[in-house]
């Protein structure tokens, strides 16, 4: 084994420190060793903390007549997602130090809002969770006319970033239908 340690800092306010260790691979009895090695890495550095720049979360939950089938632990899809968008809320809330709003809409052959932008908090996050939880499954899926928000939305600027989540459970069965079509609009 061959252990190399070093502790980089070069004018950083920060100090990494990395240690890399060469092996010899092990083999069982009875087959033959060959000359093979690996690297075990291990890097060391001070919590930084995300960086502190707003981010904007952009959330589009499909809510077409599908998402009334049932599936896993009989629930139906819309159950799933639903329970999916409130752990990012509560995760969200309970990690205050991301500096992340969100905004939620639904879609089905509309686009309806759900969440206003807003920043997520231990104090609000009840009151956002029964919004998602009212969310029901009706009507067609329009995935290209949320696509299209998408792109009118990216293309304001603003001071911070944006995710763009769309959870959806199949086709587009209504609007712009065409794979191509929707490709072209990302």
């Amino acid at each position: 084994m061959c252990d190399t340690n070093s502790k980089i800092d070069s004018n950083m306010s920060h100090p990494i420190e990395v240690q890399m260790e060469v092996h010899e691979a092990k083999y069982p009895i009875g087959l033959e060793p060959q000359s093979e090695k690996y690297i075990k890495l291990s890097i060391k550095a001070d919590f930084v903390g995300i960086v502190d720049i707003p981010k904007t979360i952009y959330a589009y939950s499909d809510v077409s007549g599908s998402m009334s089938d049932v599936c896993n632990y009989n629930r139906t899809k819309q159950q799933h997602i639903n329970h999916t968008w409130c752990n990012l809320l509560h995760y969200i809330a309970d990690n205050d130090f991301c500096n992340v709003k969100i905004k939620m809409q639904s879609f089905d052959d509309e686009l309806e809002e759900v969440i206003p932008l807003i920043r997520p908090t231990k104090e609000n996050v009840s009151s956002l969770t029964e919004k998602v939880n009212k969310m029901r499954p009706q009507n067609s899926t329009d995935i290209g006319m949320v696509l299209e928000n998408i792109g009118e939305i990216n293309s304001n600027q603003g001071k911070s970033r944006k995710y763009f989540l769309m959870m959806t459970d199949g086709e587009a069965t209504t609007g712009i239908i065409a794979t191509n079509k929707l490709v072209e609009l990302l």
